[in-house]
């Protein structure tokens, strides 16, 4: 009875060591989300060219102040559907500032910026007067170009 005992007891004995093994084990995994890269994408503005008051300068310059006036360098302040009709011949200077002569001097003033434009007045000194005219500025191909000219009332 005693080897029946034993025996009864070794059977349990291995019965259990096999049950035990033939449980699920967990097994850390590496879950391929966890290891996934994060990539932050950052909008990265190209830097715009010159500044509002430059091109307005510039442009004024070439076409008011220093003569002989270069209405080829003026042209590449403009965007293009007012560089379209820009030109000596067809009286764009006289028509769009309202002049038949060049004043004496101009001052530029600093820009008024907008969202995605600016303002840049211009005063023409003549001997007896002034004139002033508001130049709108927008970015152009990540250039400041001129996009249209007024007289200003004052």
């Amino acid at each position: 009875m005693k080897k029946s005992i034993l025996f009864l007891l070794a059977s349990l004995l291995c019965v259990s060591f096999l049950a035990g093994c033939m449980t699920d084990v967990d097994v850390p995994v590496e879950d391929p989300i966890d290891d996934e890269v994060v990539v932050e994408i950052i909008e990265v503005e190209e830097e715009i060219s010159g500044s509002p008051k430059l091109s307005v300068s510039k442009f004024v310059n070439d076409v008011l102040v220093d003569p002989p006036f270069d209405y080829e360098a003026a042209g590449e302040y403009l965007v293009p559907s007012l560089h379209d009709q820009f030109d000596n011949v067809s009286g764009f200077v006289p028509l769009t500032f309202g002049i038949q002569d060049h004043p004496g001097s101009v001052t530029v003033n600093d820009a008024e910026m907008f969202d995605d434009s600016a303002k840049v007045r211009v005063m023409g000194h003549y001997d007896a007067t002034e004139l002033i005219w508001d130049f709108t500025v927008v970015v152009y191909e990540n250039e400041w170009k001129i996009a249209g000219i007024e007289k200003a009332l004052e």
